[in-house]
């Protein structure tokens, strides 16, 4: 939807954070697999 992106990319700019396609990215660690030992 138009009217959902474009508030997403406003909210975005007016709070100063980059969108995260992925929180797994976001965070700089995989979300999924195993945990290290």
């Amino acid at each position: 939807m138009y009217a959902r992106s474009h508030m997403r990319e406003e909210l975005t700019v007016l709070s100063g954070f980059n969108e995260a396609s992925s929180l797994g990215k976001y965070l700089g660690v995989p979300l999924m697999g195993r945990a290290p030992k």
